[in-house]
């Protein structure tokens, strides 16, 4: 029994085969695969689209991918190099094929291929100055516009006497600390009597006087109501602290432009399709202080208002 056990082992021993790997060049960078990769994929198609051998197209694939330099009579090759070249310089590709000295066929093949991986040419064959001056370009737009922002921010927080402050995203959070009065969500007109009435309730229980009540509550009803005005649906909130009450409001819309917003907070009665009308001058006349952070994606305006006795 053991005899028969080596001479079965050691026949399927000898039927093994090595498996043969395609041996990359040595000096072989991503970037430079990448590259041989899409113009062995484009060699391969074609040649499939001329003579439909998968064999043969494959070897192009593989010849392509393994080999430094180009033998002159892989033909395929070279056209497929031409095509990427071409994607690379933005050239017209369906003149360029029209223009080449090539019979009508291959023409016709390059075509079919070119528009097969057109979206992914585009993509993948993207030069990296491009890639780096596009980013150049988005990232000045960027630093234009912050200073631009800064310019605002320090102007109107100058002119209302440090009444009114941007401030950016990260700046909220200092804001909603204290004990939480009130998290309310405005979805619909309906919304605006019942925040207003659960406000009053909530001031009513830290002792805030009537004078002040009414008042502070005016300027939550305008902010709440321009929230349907100007946004889709947003939210309201109040945070109690000791010397300050924040009332928070927060809306999803196109937020506010910055040109607009000298106007918004200085001119009495300025009004626009976008903004809160008259407002911010009436909420800048009974608050301590107001704080708005707005862009595209929506806006947070929150009121600061100075508890009584403090």
């Amino acid at each position: 029994m053991p005899s028969l056990f080596r001479k079965v082992f050691h026949r399927n021993e000898s039927k093994k085969t090595e498996l043969n790997f395609p041996t990359l060049p040595n000096k072989c960078n991503l970037l430079t695969l990448k590259r041989k990769v899409i113009i062995g994929t484009l060699a391969r198609d074609l040649a499939f689209c001329l003579f439909e051998n998968q064999k043969s197209a494959d070897s192009l694939f593989y010849y392509c991918l393994t080999n430094e330099e180009i033998d002159d009579e892989k033909r395929f090759i070279h056209l497929a190099t031409n095509l990427v070249e071409w994607v690379e310089l933005g050239e017209d590709i369906e003149d360029r094929i029209h223009k080449a000295v090539l019979s009508t066929d291959v023409k016709d093949s390059l075509l079919t291929v070119f528009n097969k991986h057109k979206a992914d040419l585009y993509i993948l064959c993207q030069k990296q100055d491009q890639k780096t001056k596009s980013q150049d370009i988005s990232e000045d737009a960027n630093q234009h516009d912050q200073s631009k922002w800064k310019i605002y921010r320090d102007v109107i927080y100058a002119a209302t006497q440090k009444q009114f402050k941007l401030i950016e995203e990260h700046e909220i959070e200092q804001y909603k600390t204290g004990d939480i009065l009130l998290k309310e969500n405005v979805d619909k007109r309906e919304d605006i009597p019942k925040c207003r009435d659960l406000a009053k309730e909530v001031l009513q229980e830290i002792g805030i006087s009537s004078s002040s009540l009414m008042s502070w509550l005016l300027v939550i009803s305008e902010a709440v109501t321009n929230i349907l005005k100007h946004a889709d649906h947003g939210k309201v909130s109040i945070f109690y602290q000791t010397d300050y009450t924040h009332v928070i409001v927060e809306d999803v819309g196109p937020g506010f432009d910055l040109e607009n917003l000298p106007n918004m907070t200085l001119m009495s009665g300025y009004s626009t399709k976008e903004s809160l009308g008259q407002g911010f001058t009436l909420m800048m006349k009974i608050v301590k202080q107001m704080m708005l952070h707005t862009s595209s994606k929506g806006s947070t305006l929150i009121l600061a208002f100075e508890n009584d006795g403090s």
